[in-house]
């Protein structure tokens, strides 16, 4: 079997000039992460284009500002193609954080917080009851004063150390009391 030395050849995409390269729409297009479509309306408002279907990606890049070309400042052009592209971006993220919030991935925090104030509440009252359930299981009267003592503080205590104030600890309301 004889190998053959071929000529590589350049893909179809790409073409060399003696001034650099240039790129077809399609991948020029995504290069710049955006359609073809949209090339074809960055000519409408004065993108520099080689040929039909040619783009010289160097030259584009300098039209849209993203180089430091002759001047530091980015076109008006630019800048708007920029906000354009960072408001598209930003409203993709809010549909889907919307999506995500109707398929139930996220809740409300008034939810979580009646949510982890009744599971608080129920073991402040399992607590509360654990004293009576042990102190019962004395005869001693004596006995019986000074565990529930002992219970009582060391539970108030850990009750106390668990109810201090932080970020997440939601502010407690006064309740209006009625005169009637």
């Amino acid at each position: 079997m004889s190998t053959r030395k071929t000529a590589s050849k350049a893909p179809s995409w790409i073409r060399f000039t003696k001034d650099g390269f240039l790129l077809n729409s399609e991948v020029t297009a995504d290069f710049f992460g955006v359609t073809t479509r949209t090339l074809s309306d960055w000519v409408k408002k004065g993108a520099p284009k080689e040929a039909r279907g040619w783009w010289n990606p160097k030259e584009l890049n300098e039209w849209l500002g993203k180089t430091d070309g002759q001047s530091k400042e980015m076109s008006l052009e630019a800048r708007k193609l920029k906000a354009d592209a960072e408001y598209r971006e930003e409203k993709a993220k809010r549909e889907k954080r919307m999506n995500e919030i109707f398929e139930g991935q996220y809740m409300a925090t008034v939810d979580i917080e009646n949510e982890w104030a009744r599971r608080v509440t129920e073991v402040k009252t399992g607590l509360l009851s654990l004293i009576n359930m042990v102190v019962s299981q004395f005869t001693d009267p004596d006995i019986r004063l000074v565990v529930e003592r002992v219970l009582r503080d060391e539970i108030h205590e850990l009750l106390e150390q668990y109810a201090r104030d932080g970020a997440y600890t939601p502010k407690a309301t006064k309740k209006k009391v009625r005169k009637g």
